[in-house]
């Protein structure tokens, strides 16, 4: 069975070369999908987001609220788990907010869903 890589990408966590290249692979990868949540504060960040989305990475709506990507996230976790629940899948997430990162991989592990984190420091 071929496997599903859903990435889930806190733009509000990692540099902006790092999320284009994060963006670039994915839009290049067959059998990916890629989300990307942020809080629009940053013009440059949006820019790149935008363009990428134009190529097939899905941009999520973010509360304008501290955490607010955080939240966006989470909650796209439980859609992918409804969504994509026939599918084996492993989901990679982007970020270097830890708290984050733990909720996300508490909820796999419920879900038995394979889970990495992969962090890069801020530029």
């Amino acid at each position: 069975m071929n496997q599903l890589y859903i990435h889930l990408i806190d733009a509000d966590s990692i540099s902006n070369t790092r999320l284009k290249h994060l963006c670039h692979n994915i839009c290049n990868s067959s059998k990916t999908i890629g989300y990307i949540a942020h809080n629009e504060h940053c013009p440059t960040r949006t820019d790149i987001i935008h363009n990428y989305a134009k190529l097939g990475i899905t941009n999520i709506p973010s509360p304008k609220v501290k955490n607010g990507a955080d939240f966006a996230l989470v909650f796209l976790l439980g859609e992918i788990f409804s969504t994509h629940q026939d599918k084996q899948k492993k989901i990679l997430i982007h970020s270097n907010d830890n708290a984050l990162t733990r909720a996300i991989e508490w909820a796999c592990a419920r879900k038995f869903t394979p889970c990495q984190t992969l962090t890069t420091p801020k530029l």
